[in-house]
């Protein structure tokens, strides 16, 4: 699926298998624990993810915003999914971002029409702060590429940055380094 310079679809490859391996390895009785995302313990913070990925499938489907946004809230069916759903989810929203031509194309999602790639930046910068709240929770200290932090940083520092408009994190200082780029990718975050 990747061609050579396409950082973004080597970025979400790497993330996606990570928070496969993390989703696997949720035993039982660890879906109450809480997270580093404050808000959610483990169970809210997947169906979160989850739910981003069967949405972004389905907009890539041709749906609109309106419409994956249904679909999505009744895949849940009242209740949370399991780490097979929430795997199967990583997959299929893998695969999508692989087909020809998706990156360059319109689609409708919440915050507008938006390329293809610009949902793959606010996807990816979801999956790389939520794989590590997963990992942090159930095998503490989570680690994440550093390759994957130097182009965080790069893209929050972006002057119009949709990701840093969409999550509200005001603009990162160029001048944050690799030695620290954990620590400010984080604090970004709010972690």
């Amino acid at each position: 699926m990747t061609t050579e310079g396409d950082l973004e679809l080597a970025a979400v490859e790497i993330v996606s298998d990570k928070l496969s391996d993390a989703l696997r390895s949720i035993a039982d009785d660890q879906w109450g624990l809480a997270t580093p995302c404050v808000e959610w313990d483990l169970s809210a913070l997947v169906d979160h993810v989850t739910g981003g990925n069967w949405f972004t499938s389905r907009i890539f489907g041709g749906l609109s915003s309106d419409e994956a946004m249904t679909h999505t809230v009744k895949q849940f069916r009242g209740g949370s999914v399991t780490s097979e759903q929430a795997t199967s989810s990583v997959t299929d929203q893998l695969a999508v971002f692989g087909r020809p031509g998706v990156l360059d194309r319109t689609w409708s999602h919440v915050v507008g029409d938006l390329t293809g790639r610009q949902i793959l930046r606010l996807r990816l910068h979801d999956l790389i702060i939520h794989t590590w709240d997963i990992e942090q929770t159930l095998d503490p200290p989570a680690a994440l590429p550093e390759h994957l932090l130097r182009w965080g940083l790069e893209e929050l520092a972006n002057n119009g940055s949709l990701t840093a408009k969409h999550f509200e994190l005001g603009s990162v200082p160029m001048s944050e380094t690799v030695e620290n780029a954990a620590t400010a990718y984080l604090r970004k975050f709010g972690r």
